[in-house]
């Protein structure tokens, strides 16, 4: 069963951020849940922790520059939808990824059910093995490029990097 609006919808939900700072993985975490579109109510600090405590079981560094920090069990975080928020960092972290490549691409996962938090991580999982949706993520491609890009993969349609 398909995410309500795709990978897009949830990256649209969760932005795109570009040059994000940091200097190891506890700090570009944090700033990664600094910038996440949460309702007022939501402990910052808390949801920090959750990433933090999934991270201590394993690396969310899934190879290739890019992770994808989550929670262990997603608990009502107070989200409508699933949100995914892409940060492109400034430099590169290391994340103890599975390949030992440093991380430049984080894709921060937060959902309101865990059915959807499933579909949402093996979506990505998905769009990140299409040629096209690699290279837009390894070269930090514009907002509009990254959500065509998803768009793409929602539709089921290969993409290819452009001839630039």
């Amino acid at each position: 069963e398909p995410i309500p609006g795709g990978l897009a919808a949830a990256i649209r939900a969760g932005g795109i951020y570009h040059q994000v700072e940091g200097g190891d993985k506890a700090d570009v975490l944090r700033r990664a849940v600094g910038l996440m579109p949460l309702p007022e109510e939501v402990d910052r600090n808390f949801v920090l922790q959750l990433f933090l405590a999934r991270e201590s079981l394993g690396s969310t560094g899934v190879g290739h520059g890019v992770a994808l920090p989550h929670v262990r069990s997603p608990v009502v975080m107070h989200v409508a939808r699933p949100m995914v928020t892409l940060c492109f960092l400034k430099r590169p972290v290391a994340f103890g990824a599975i390949d030992g490549r440093p991380v430049h691409a984080l894709f921060t996962m937060l959902s309101p059910t865990v059915r959807a938090h499933l579909q949402t991580i093996a979506r990505l999982s998905h769009a990140l093995r299409q040629p096209g949706f690699a290279a837009v993520i390894s070269r930090h491609g514009a907002p509009e490029e990254v959500l065509d890009a998803c768009e793409a993969v929602d539709g089921g349609i290969p993409t290819y990097p452009s001839a630039a």
